[in-house]
């Protein structure tokens, strides 16, 4: 299996944009806390350093729940952002959908069915049960071959984006990329420069050409970017 993302831009009604407002709002305050909450332990850990700062997730979970139940307050910035996670249960199956009533849509928790500009049918297609083993008990049965994890949506300007982290099936073995041969380490990265048009360096970082702007470096430069 492979991590992807599907990206699309939503057309939210002005109802929908106060919601994605208000949980943007919400994150943004719950963010800069945090980071209030990590800062303040990683001062006091310098004066008694059996202090414990809050790494983890859960750690961060705590603190800030102890923090709400207190008298301290304060709020930040930060770009307006927040990630919902795809539940499953209650028999409706997934609380992030796509395509549902109308193709050009996504459902959010809370905020409901959100129409986007973009086209899902890619992602629609490898969320539809088909036909598959079951790898436990090697039994045919029906499953989507792709699963959403999570929703991270983000307000960029006036526009709000919606993107689907996926677990998706591997690509098939043509549309992979070729393993490189033992001891050929190749050509791993191009970068244009001042001094030098362009710098070509292998995988251990050894730079192993430099081209100057005259045509016949473009040429060569033209030749190692396209494969050609």
């Amino acid at each position: 299996m492979r991590h992807t993302t599907f990206r699309f831009a939503l057309a939210p009604t002005p109802a929908q944009v106060m919601m994605l407002d208000r949980h943007a709002g919400a994150s943004r305050f719950a963010y800069n806390q945090c980071l209030r909450l990590v800062d303040d332990a990683l001062a006091a850990k310098r004066a008694e350093p059996q202090v414990k700062v809050p790494w983890s997730g859960f750690d961060l979970i705590n603190a800030f729940n102890a923090w709400k139940r207190s008298e301290a307050a304060g709020r930040g910035r930060c770009r307006d952002s927040f990630r919902l996670r795809n539940r499953h249960g209650n028999g409706r199956g997934c609380s992030i959908r796509v395509g549902e009533g109308r193709p050009r849509s996504v459902t959010l928790p809370t905020i409901g069915v959100v129409r986007v500009h973009d086209d899902t049918r890619r992602l629609r297609r490898l969320l539809r049960p088909v036909a598959q083993l079951d790898p436990g008990t090697g039994q045919s049965r029906m499953a989507p071959r792709a699963k959403i994890l999570f929703a991270t949506v983000s307000g960029h300007g006036s526009r709000w984006y919606v993107s689907l982290n996926v677990q998706a099936p591997d690509l098939h073995a043509n549309r992979r990329h070729l393993p490189r041969p033992a001891g050929d380490d190749g050509f791993v990265g191009l970068d244009r420069g001042l001094i030098a048009f362009a710098v070509a360096a292998t995988a251990d970082g050894a730079e192993v050409g430099r081209f100057r702007a005259p045509m016949e470096d473009l040429a060569v430069a033209n030749l190692i970017t396209t494969g050609g």
